[in-house]
């Protein structure tokens, strides 16, 4: 059932999610200057992980969770 979730959810954000033409990879969140960290995630997550709201989490292509490892993506995180 947490896979499902997940996968509607990064299909939905892969689907109406947005696009920085300015190439800028360090994005500005709330109108602050202070820079945000990116992680870009592509391929299997082979290792149990915990995403959260510090970072940004751009997905380059398709992300798998496979059996036995889990995502755990805390409250306000950005993907």
């Amino acid at each position: 059932m947490k896979k499902t979730i997940l996968s509607l959810s990064i299909l939905t954000l892969l689907s109406f999610g947005c696009s920085d033409d300015d190439g800028d990879n360090a994005p500005i969140i709330g109108g602050g200057t202070d820079e945000v960290c990116t992680i870009n995630k592509s391929g299997f997550i082979e290792t149990n992980e915990t995403w959260n709201s510090e970072c940004i989490y751009i997905l380059n292509n398709k992300v798998v969770v496979p059996d036995g490892v889990t995502l755990t993506i805390e409250p306000g995180t950005i993907i």
